[in-house]
């Protein structure tokens, strides 16, 4: 997935650090309708897959990993799920300040159930793939609330345009196995996606709803 770049998790970590960093390319599982958060986020993301006593790879299970989007088209709800991503990812929930996270997804894996849809995402009007090929969650920052839930705080980056996106997730990891379930919102317009004829919210809402789950297992070097 073409040239995003990577976060760099070349730090001086505690040896008693429980420091993570993956790469992963995620399988498409199905088919998605029209998307706009992508994300993630994805957006996000798989945002954060894993404890370790050292610096530990995860490998993310395509075949329970997802990441899904819904959204209103002309009154109906519409479910969808992206297509694969890239990530690279340094989380510790014992040390959150020393934690990042960076997904990438390419436009072309974006899969609207019909060629037709297909072609009307990556054209000009929405994600505009000849200008803007790749879709990016850049996260810097992660807090825990008192319940244990996680905040992803990072930047989402559509078109050029950037904007805040938050993801609340949960996290749970046990022999070497991790499972993580989140999720977040944003607004299409907000990016810039839909101009013209598609900008009424009466064809395709603004609002989009984007939910992550992603499983992991650690593979010790």
């Amino acid at each position: 997935m073409a040239d995003h770049p990577r976060i760099s998790a070349a730090r001086d970590l505690p040896p008693l650090g429980e420091v993570m960093k993956m790469t992963v390319r995620l399988a498409w599982l199905g088919h998605a309708p029209f998307v706009t958060g992508l994300f993630i986020t994805g957006l996000l993301v798989v945002l954060l897959l894993g404890t370790a006593a050292e610096t530990q790879n995860w490998t993310v299970d395509p075949e329970s990993s997802r990441i899904s989007f819904t959204f209103q088209e002309r009154g109906r709800t519409v479910d969808g799920i992206l297509g694969y991503f890239d990530a690279v990812i340094a989380f510790d929930p014992s040390q959150l300040d020393l934690s990042n996270a960076e997904v990438s997804v390419p436009v072309s894996a974006i899969d609207a159930g019909a060629p037709e849809r297909n072609e009307l995402l990556l054209g000009p009007l929405w994600f505009d793939q000849a200008n803007h090929p790749n879709v990016l969650y850049k996260v810097d920052n992660f807090v825990q609330d008192k319940s244990g839930a996680f905040l992803a705080y990072g930047n989402l980056t559509i078109r050029e345009i950037v904007h805040p996106v938050a993801l609340t997730f949960s996290l749970k990891i046990k022999n070497k196995k991790a499972h993580m379930t989140g999720s977040t919102a944003i607004s299409r317009k907000d990016f810039s996606l839909g101009t013209g004829e598609w900008a009424n919210e009466n064809i395709v809402g603004d609002h989009v709803e984007i939910r992550v789950e992603m499983q992991a297992s650690r593979s010790d070097e």
